[in-house]
């Protein structure tokens, strides 16, 4: 699997949650602190959520 930092992902990219779902990204928040937001839509079950972290966190994506 491919890898990025949370300031490389973009919408549409389908990444790896915390507890191992995947999510697809459907809208990004940034900010000034490099903190960034994802809502995204569960790939397994189309639920709506988000993930957060700071830019450098990195995120498995497919």
């Amino acid at each position: 699997m491919a890898s990025k930092r949370h300031d490389q992902i973009d919408i549409g990219d389908v990444i790896k949650g915390e507890t191992g779902g995947w999510w697809r990204v459907t809208n990004i928040t940034k900010q000034s602190d490099g903190f960034r937001q994802f809502d995204a839509v569960s790939v397994k079950t189309g639920r709506a959520g988000y993930l957060s972290g700071p830019a450098r966190q990195v995120r498995e994506v497919r």
